[in-house]
């Protein structure tokens, strides 16, 4: 049994340069951010260094040991608490706490400066050399002042707001509150610019008369660089070190950071290739991938690096195996790509497959273990080549069309960008010319008229949907789906639900503002047999793009290419069982039983589990650049009962038919669909599942436990509050007996928790704490108290326990071990409550925030590897 706290793997772990422990300033990471001493004066930002020392401090870039959070008690457990949050002081009536801190003062003219803390190698703070007395004489003040702030409650905390926080330095530093989780609250220290997780213990009420002061750290950017997204950080720190540069702060941004103009840092900066400038004029490139669902494409500009990079990998990685144990998440692999071996990071472990990124094309792909080769130091070393972009100032409403468009402008050499902006994520913001005509142009924003005193639109309105001409135009059907035998047909893994629904549909479809939406069209292709997950071809986009998969389709069974060989999470061409047409596909498992295997159908959404190998073919890198056509969407307010017992066959009629609906959640994984008598399908309340947006809160063998946001997170903090306070008395009237409830002491923690005995030996207890569903092993009398009949304290639990719907017990606790014990506490997911006839465990689906549906990479037969 495992037993968390603050989540799992030390959920409380905040990146730092390298090792992500504690994410400090420059130089001592074990302190904080300044510089060493320069010519006998005191290093700038200096924490803990003066005065016979505060935690060691020397003012000098050195390792931090803080590679683990730090709550400022040992925190190696692993269990999800609000603990660690103690009684709230009395505040000092003479105290007056400051809310914010005033904006940074912009130096009119040139200054030096040194560099305190690094997020990208174009996102970093930096402070003013002349103002290092200053900020260490604050810093003493604040050694002391400390002791008189009033500690804080937790319903006092806000966002942004001012404060006095402890570092892992062990000294108070001034900050502002970045997040605030159920263990952990993130700030940032103000004057450093580096960010640290803290417990409440760690955070005190800031003194007005100390927020008056403007922070002496800016946040600063450098204009029209290109960041390395490869660089080791590290190296930055070792070359700006005992840097004191020269700049001016030109303005202050939109987004709050400063453009700095510096020379002589810009310098460094390119030099050690953590940036580079960017051209102002035209960037000759090739667009290598586009991600329609996104509304992105991929660019390479860098005709020489890219040549360098294929000749390393050609000639060095040809025999390289990989072993097993370098298999690790972030690592640098090649692979194959498009029949080319090419860079890529391990996303995903996958058990015999991982997920890959490709850095230098922007795709990722599934890829067997066994595939995979060593990466060497060198091509390490190149920057990744694939630029994410977006098309500048495009109608929302044009968006498909442009990116229809796009598709037929892949590889060639006639496109030129001109970069607009680059926001945090290195996205680039382009105009796009093709033989030197601007394509944004077509689909700008001013092209599009829009009547805003509009109030209501007609469905059938061609300006508010898409047209298309019918899919009965078409020579080869575009599915199969009608003719294919739903016994053999369950659902795919994951296709484009996506895991977070921050926007539920509150309103009934007879509601008056129905008529507000936007309506789309699209070709129903198949129905998952037992959740309400429909897949869609959207029209008009997919109506040309089956037509292109159908031609290259035809060429390659002419020659009938096939591979000797075939590994799961290959991409191939495969022959229908059903209707004997071939279609596009990935192999999802195979069996060694009956020797056939099963393959995801991509351009319609299903599955066929008896597929030989002589009726696979070979895929190409035409077929490979069109994305999957098949969308899958959950319809509104369905739970599976009701799907598989009414609403299932009442739309089978439309499958293989044009189906109209609109999106219920901005991020367009949830669907209401238009039916000619919706009163069949939306009007019983009893059809609507539960959905709720939860946290993990703990795990156990074969089940998994949630907190229900956002009551949890109030419920929560007002138990641990008074399980702190409650007077506790041991049970001397009779023996604690299996199923007792009671006051569990965990040692390690230092807190109390709610406990339910599970097991007695040998005068030992295990006991799940049944507010977050994980088990303490071998505890003692002496740490078991008597729950009292407090209203409070008698609530039922506030974690409920969960099993993924639809999952066999083998692959149940595969799932736990593998993904979700390692979910981060922070995280929202998503349960949809397919079957909670059993009180005491729902069966769920678990949608989360990368696009994942947990279940369905588990409902594979236990005959299949």
């Amino acid at each position: 049994m495992d037993i968390r706290r603050g989540g799992f793997n030390d959920r409380g772990d905040r990146g730092g340069f390298s090792d992500r422990g504690g994410r400090g300033g420059f130089n001592d990471r074990g302190g904080r951010g300044g510089f060493e001493e320069r010519g006998g004066r005191r290093g700038f930002g200096e924490r803990g260094g003066r005065g016979g020392g505060r935690g060691g401090r020397t003012g000098d870039f050195e390792d931090r040991n803080d590679n683990e959070y730090r709550s400022n008690s040992d925190n190696n457990d692993t269990m999800k608490t609000f603990s660690g949050w103690p009684n709230v002081k009395s505040t000092v009536k003479s105290f007056e706490a400051g809310d914010h801190f005033l904006d940074n003062e912009i130096p009119q003219e040139t200054f030096q400066f040194v560099i305190s803390h690094i997020e990208t190698s174009n996102d970093f703070f930096i402070q003013l050399y002349s103002k290092a007395d200053e900020l260490s004489t604050l810093s003493d003040t604040l050694q002391n002042e400390y002791k008189n702030a009033p500690e804080v409650t937790f319903n006092s905390l806000e966002i942004n707001q001012a404060c006095l926080a402890k570092s892992s330095d062990q000294c108070w530093y001034r900050a502002i509150i970045l997040s605030i989780n159920l263990t952990t609250i993130n700030v940032r220290f103000i004057d450093f610019g580096d960010t640290i997780d803290v417990d409440k213990k760690s955070i005190r009420q800031l003194e007005k008369k100390l927020s008056l002061t403007p922070p002496y750290a800016y946040r600063c950017m450098l204009e029209n660089v290109e960041v390395n997204e490869n660089i080791d950080r590290n190296k930055i720190i070792e070359k700006c070190a005992d840097q004191i540069f020269n700049g001016k702060i030109q303005k202050k941004l939109s987004n709050n950071k400063y453009l700095l103009q510096s020379d002589n840092f810009q310098k460094i900066m390119i030099d050690i290739n953590a940036i580079k400038l960017i051209s102002k004029t035209n960037i000759k490139c090739h667009i290598v991938y586009i991600n329609i669902d996104k509304y992105e494409f991929y660019i390479q500009d860098d005709n020489e690096t890219m040549t360098k990079i294929n000749n390393e990998i050609t000639t060095t990685t040809t025999t390289n195996e990989i072993s097993l144990d370098d298999i690790q998440i972030n690592t640098m692999v090649i692979s194959l790509y498009n029949n080319k071996l090419c860079r890529a990071i391990i996303q995903a472990d996958l058990n015999e497959n991982v997920r890959l990124y490709f850095v230098d094309y922007g795709d990722t792909n599934i890829c067997s273990k066994t595939s995979l080769k060593q990466c060497n130091e060198q091509l390490k070393t190149y920057p990744y080549q694939a630029k994410r972009c977006q098309l500048y100032d495009i109608s929302s409403n044009m968006l498909d069309e442009a990116f229809k468009k796009l598709h037929e402008y892949i590889q060639s050499d006639k496109i030129e960008i001109s970069i607009v902006n680059q926001d945090d994520t290195n996205l680039f913001h382009v105009l796009l010319y093709i033989d030197g005509e601007c394509f944004n142009e077509k689909f700008h924003k001013s092209s599009i008229i829009i009547d805003q005193y509009e109030t209501s639109s007609d469905i059938n309105d061609q300006s508010s949907t898409t047209t298309a001409t019918t899919v009965k135009d078409q020579e080869r059907p575009m599915n199969a789906t009608g003719k294919r035998n739903s016994a053999e047909i369950s659902s795919p893994g994951g296709n484009s639900l996506n895991a977070s629904m921050n926007n539920k549909r509150q309103k009934s479809e007879t509601e008056t503002d129905v008529n507000l939406v936007k309506y789309y069209r699209g070709i129903l292709t198949h129905l998952d047999e037992n959740k309400p997950l429909v897949y869609v071809q959207l029209l008009p986009e997919s109506e040309s793009m089956i037509e292109q998969i159908n031609d290259l389709i035809d060429s390659i069974i002419q020659e009938n290419k096939q591979n000797s060989s075939y590994e799961i999470g290959d991409y191939v061409i495969a022959q229908f069982t059903d209707d004997m047409n071939c279609y596009r596909a990935r192999i999802e498992s195979y069996s060694d039983l009956t020797q056939n295997y099963t393959v995801y159908f991509l351009d319609y959404g299903n599955l066929d589990k008896n597929v030989p190998k002589t009726h696979l073919y070979s895929y190409t890198n035409e077929l490979k650049q069109i994305k999957p056509q098949a969308h899958g969407y959950l319809l509104e307010n369905l739970t599976s009962q009701i799907w598989i017992n009414k609403v299932r066959s009442l739309i089978e009629n439309k499958l293989n038919e044009e189906i109209e609906f609109y999106f219920i959640d901005e991020i367009k994984s949830i669907i209401h669909m238009k039916f000619d008598d919706e009163n069949q399908i939306y009007t019983n309340e009893n059809n609507q599942p539960k959905t709720f947006t939860a946290n993990i809160s703990g795990i156990n063998n074969d089940c998994f436990y949630i907190h229900i946001l956002p009551d949890a997170d109030t419920l929560i903090c007002e138990m641990d509050e008074l399980l702190q306070t409650y007077e506790k008395e041991h049970n001397i009237l009779k023996l604690w007996s299996i199923n007792d409830l009671c006051i569990v002491y965990n040692n390690e923690l230092n807190q109390y928790f709610r406990g339910k005995i599970l097991s007695i030996n040998n005068d030992k207890y295990n006991i799940q704490c049944i507010d977050y569903g994980n088990i303490i092993n071998d505890i003692t009398n002496d740490n078991i108290y008597l729950l009292p009949n407090n209203d409070i304290l008698k609530q039922l639990p506030l974690a409920r326990q969960c099993r993924l719907y639809g999952v066999n017990n083998k692959n149940q606790i595969k799932a736990i071990e593998d993904i979700i014990k390692n979910i981060h506490p922070t995280e929202c997911v998503t349960i949809t409550v397919e079957n909670d006839q059993n009180d005491q465990c729902m069966d769920v689906m678990l949608f989360r925030e990368n696009d994942e549906i947990v279940n369905d990479r588990y409902q594979v037969d236990d005959d299949t590897t």
